[in-house]
């Protein structure tokens, strides 16, 4: 399904639930052992409009780019997360790799 120009698949609508019920948990205060609800939503919004400019040939190097992020959340500011996405993401259309 197309909407603008962003391209989403059925699938990509429980990213779409998983950041609702991220804003659910931090409007009533639920707290995730570990990480950071903030954080966990705005990863989850970047990698919603991540995956639905990027054709879905290349899901698992998404896939696989957003979970060492969230991953990278356990160590280090949301800033320097997404830094590292956005370098991760030009190095993978730089060497062509999508």
């Amino acid at each position: 399904m197309y909407i603008g120009p962003f391209y989403f698949q059925k699938r990509d609508f429980f990213i779409i639930l998983a950041a609702g019920l991220l804003f659910a948990a931090i409007r009533y205060d639920f707290s995730f052992p570990l990480f950071n609800p903030y954080d966990l939503l705005v990863l989850s919004v970047l990698f919603l409009f991540a995956k639905a400019s990027i054709l879905p040939a290349y899901d698992p190097i998404v896939f696989i780019t957003f979970f060492a992020g969230l991953v990278l959340t356990l160590f280090l500011p949301l800033f320097q997360v997404i830094l590292f996405l956005a370098l991760a993401f030009i190095l993978l259309k730089v060497l062509r790799v999508y």
